[in-house]
């Protein structure tokens, strides 16, 4: 690999980084506080299921409504949570561009060489 691939993978391994602590960080802040309904994993919604068949001793036709009511739940769930995370993901885009631009400029103006700067501008404007 030549020194621009390198650097290129470099700048792409610290963007993705940076996407995936952001994403991270989000999705703690974003995180919806405890409330009384089922989680949303596959093992919860079982122990769930077992806990209300077990106190209030639910028939088998009742057990088997209930599972499908479960279903539906986690379905729609995912699907406000694959919403407003695709909405969150839009918001944060120009954000995050200023971001990479300002921390690239710093690179290109504070670390390396001035001899090396257009070198860097031409890898940075990626393949032609």
């Amino acid at each position: 690999m030549t020194l621009a691939h390198d650097l290129r993978l470099w700048i792409g391994v610290a963007a993705l980084s940076c996407f995936g602590a952001g994403l991270a960080v989000g999705a703690l802040l974003i995180a919806p506080k405890r409330t009384a309904t089922p989680p949303a994993s596959d093992a919860a919604f079982d122990d769930y299921a077992r806990l209300l068949a077990q106190r209030f001793a639910l028939s088998q036709e009742r057990r088997d409504l209930l599972e499908v009511v479960l279903e539906e739940y986690k379905a729609d769930a995912d699907e406000i949570r694959g919403r407003h995370m695709a909405e969150l993901n839009t918001a944060m885009e120009p954000e995050l561009r200023e971001l990479g631009q300002r921390y690239r400029a710093i690179v290109r103006d504070k670390v390396l060489p001035v001899a090396e700067r257009d070198a860097f501008d031409r890898l940075a404007s990626g393949p032609r």
